[in-house]
Order: C-alpha cells, then structure tokens, then sequence
C-alpha cells in the first residue's frame, strides 16, 4: 500500500494531476513503512520532513539518481529517510 504524502510546495504541483511515486528506505538499509510513497509533486530535496498519509514523518536523508532499475519498476525515485 502506498502513502501519500502532502506538502506544502503548492507551486509544484502538475497541472494535469499527476501523481509521483517513490520508494523509501531506512537509514539502516531496510525498507520503510510504508515502502512506497506518492506526491503530486516531482521535486524531492534532502533534509525535507515529509508527512505520511499514516500520520508518521521522515527526513529525507539522501535523494537516490533515477536509473533503468528504478524507473522499470514504475518508481520516480528512491529516498533514504529517518523516521522522526
């Protein structure tokens, strides 16, 4: 299940309401939970606090390139976050 996450960088937002998909993982190498997050927003920037759809938060640690791996598995990205 994935989960959203809500911002407050209104200005990014697509127009056509498309959404973005990310992968999370822990600063310790194993996946978050909630693995998968989506925003409807592209820009991602280390150091951000993001508030998940379950009411937890992360920092974005490290903001991982895109490569064929990632983006043949329909990911826009991979974060490393820390829970809060």
């Amino acid at each position: 299940m994935a989960a959203r996450t809500y911002s407050a960088a209104k200005y990014e937002r697509q127009p056509d309401g498309a959404l973005f998909y990310y992968f999370l993982v822990s600063v310790d190498g194993h996946p978050h939970t909630p693995a998968v997050m989506t925003t409807e927003t592209y820009h991602r920037h280390v150091g951000e606090v993001l508030g998940l759809e379950d009411g937890t938060q992360v920092r974005i640690r490290t903001v991982e390139s895109m490569d064929d791996e990632t983006a043949g598995r329909g990911l826009d990205g991979v974060l490393i976050v820390e829970s809060l």
